[in-house]
């Protein structure tokens, strides 16, 4: 069965000097254990938190991390002008919703309720998920 949890916003505070940076989502509880999860970036509000200043590279990676149930989102950030340092305080909140599919236990319909202000949805209609997670890159994004 596959379902689909929208997560609380991922914050990433004021930050300078460092990236991209990591973090993590509150976890995503489905109806049963997972076989397969993918995130989708459904927005993002990020900038330089001082000042207005030109943009050279912004890095958005989401990645599923899953246990049984449980699907946390694992997002990277990074934003930065030409200089090729992360040397402007800049910040962010990205959005995303997770796609699982989900091992059936005989149920026609679950109420979920994940946490307080997740949507959950769920269908029998999608066999297998369009999408594929790749592994996260070790590099840094290019200059």
């Amino acid at each position: 069965m596959i379902e689909m949890c929208a997560g609380d916003p991922i914050e990433f505070p004021p930050s300078v000097d460092s990236g991209p940076d990591t973090r993590n989502s509150l976890p995503c509880q489905f109806s049963g254990p997972v076989d397969e999860a993918c995130c989708v970036l459904t927005g993002i509000d990020y900038g330089y938190t001082k000042k207005d200043h030109h943009v050279f590279r912004t890095t958005i990676l989401l990645e599923p991390v899953i246990v049984g149930d449980i699907v946390t989102v694992r997002a990277t950030y990074g934003f930065r002008d030409s200089s090729g340092f992360f040397d402007d305080q800049y910040d962010a909140r990205i959005f995303f919703c997770v796609i699982a599919d989900v091992q059936e236990r005989g149920q026609d319909f679950v109420s979920l309720a994940p946490r307080q202000g997740a949507k959950v949805f769920q269908s029998r209609q999608a066999a297998k998920l369009p999408c594929e997670v790749l592994p996260p890159s070790d590099s840094p994004p290019p200059p």
